[in-house]
């Protein structure tokens, strides 16, 4: 492939920049604004913000739709539900991922190195907060999982009459509907068992993030008693430094004194040899 030597032409520019230091300070000038800029950015977790608002909002949403399968899964009837139950089962392991990629989201809220005690107790707010709107959903997806399981334990128990104090005409008839049923009882047991599961899944999510919380809190006290520490020996090394002021300023008080006291004796033995 043919190429076009170019040395030559960044030979002539380079000179001619030598000769033009505008064109250095334009340079250095772009470099101070972008610092300039970058002082002003954003905090690292404003992102995150935003990220968990809208993991949240579709949490919501998924929770909606899943209340709806949930109220349609609990009408009487004999049809194949195994599409509604794999459905409900991806709504339940969505919305149980999405509270965990909340979580590991929370876990980055923390102050950049080097931040300020300020810096780190706004940081540990933010995270309190975030941590709370994320219990509150995690709470209510967990309410109506657990409301939907009394209502599946409930419904299976009356599939599942006893038959021992009924009559032989009864427990004929009984064992040809628990026939019929057992399609309705294997989907009941299988729903029974994913709810289950999620619940504890949920459980898990709350108790890591309450632990997120309690130790970042831990970590903020530790700072805000260094940061007290500090502020007690500032205070001691101002008093040291206001005495060492003091007694320098005193110092030179004596030693004035004394170069008065050198000048007059001088001038006592001067006036009395003249005197002789």
């Amino acid at each position: 492939m043919a190429t076009r030597d170019r040395t030559g032409l960044f030979l002539s520019y380079r000179q001619s920049f030598a000769h033009h230091p505008i064109h250095l300070k334009d340079e250095k000038q772009g470099l101070l604004d972008m610092v300039i800029e970058i002082d002003y950015l954003p905090p690292d977790w404003s992102e995150t913000i935003k990220e968990i608002d809208v993991l949240l909002e579709e949490i919501r949403s998924k929770r909606e739709m899943l209340e709806r399968l949930y109220r349609k899964n609990m009408l009487p009837g004999f049809d194949d539900r195994r599409k509604d139950e794999g459905e409900m089962e991806e709504l339940c392991d969505h919305t149980t991922q999405r509270l965990r990629k909340c979580q590991d989201l929370i876990k980055t809220v923390v102050p950049r190195p080097g931040s300020t005690q300020t810096e780190a107790i706004i940081t540990k707010n933010v995270q309190i907060v975030l941590a709370n709107k994320v219990q509150m959903e995690n709470m209510a997806f967990r309410k109506k999982q657990s409301a939907y399981l009394q209502q599946l334990r409930e419904t299976y128990q009356k599939i599942f009459l006893p038959l021992e104090h009924t009559e032989n005409s009864e427990k004929m008839f009984q064992s040809s509907l628990m026939v019929s049923n057992d399609a309705e009882i294997t989907f009941r047991e299988r729903e029974i068992a994913n709810i289950t599961k999620g619940i504890v899944e949920l459980s898990d999510i709350f108790k890591e993030i309450q632990s997120l919380v309690t130790d970042q809190g831990s970590i903020i006290d530790c700072i805000n008693i260094y940061a007290e520490n500090t502020s007690t020996h500032m205070k001691d090394a101002n008093k040291e430094l206001d005495y060492a002021e003091t007694f320098q300023k005193k110092s030179r008080k004596r030693k004035l004194i004394f170069l008065l006291i050198l000048i007059i004796i001088g001038l006592l033995i001067i006036f009395i040899i003249k005197s002789h």
